[in-house]
């Protein structure tokens, strides 16, 4: 626990240094794993956020962290375990469609954000044009605000500032 502390502490100090008032202080963890023992640990250190993946059946409620908001995603668009390419029209809009029927029907609070996992220097062209044609789409139905911005999901603390 101790070195996973010290690394986190490191890469948050590096990354507040290179990126200054840009820095958004939350973290996904590799492969969207973090041992239940380190989450105390993150708001110490600075973090603001957490970040991983949430696929079916949803967390009803993210890991309870003090000074920590969790706001995960559920759709990734790369089949990992097969094609390590784009995993498919019909699978991306399904995941987008069952989080968003999860959200309406109360399964999960209805504020939490739908999230969209991607991995930019995996896309192929497959993947690049589906994240395209749904922005598209979306904006043709004046529907562009739905994407947030990061800084409004991990706000600042109040009176505060954050390490770095």
């Amino acid at each position: 626990r101790d070195e996973g502390k010290f690394a986190l502490g490191m890469g948050f100090a590096m990354m507040a240094r290179m990126f200054g008032a840009a820095f958004l202080p939350v973290l996904t963890p590799p492969w969207n794993r973090i041992g239940p023992a380190m989450l105390p640990e993150l708001a110490g250190l600075g973090f603001r956020g957490l970040s991983r993946f949430d696929e079916l059946p949803y967390l009803a409620v993210p890991a309870a962290t003090a000074g920590i908001r969790e706001i995960n995603t559920q759709v990734d668009v790369i089949d990992w375990r097969g094609s390590r390419g784009f995993v498919g029209e019909g699978a991306a809009l399904g995941r987008l469609v069952a989080h968003l029927a999860a959200r309406r029907t109360s399964v999960v609070n209805a504020e939490s954000p739908t999230g969209i996992l991607t991995h930019h220097l995996v896309h192929d062209t497959a993947t690049w044009r589906f994240l395209e044609n749904l922005q598209d789409w979306l904006a043709q139905r004046g529907g562009l605000e739905v994407f947030q911005d990061p800084q409004e999901l991990w706000p600042s603390p109040l009176g505060g500032e954050s390490k770095g």
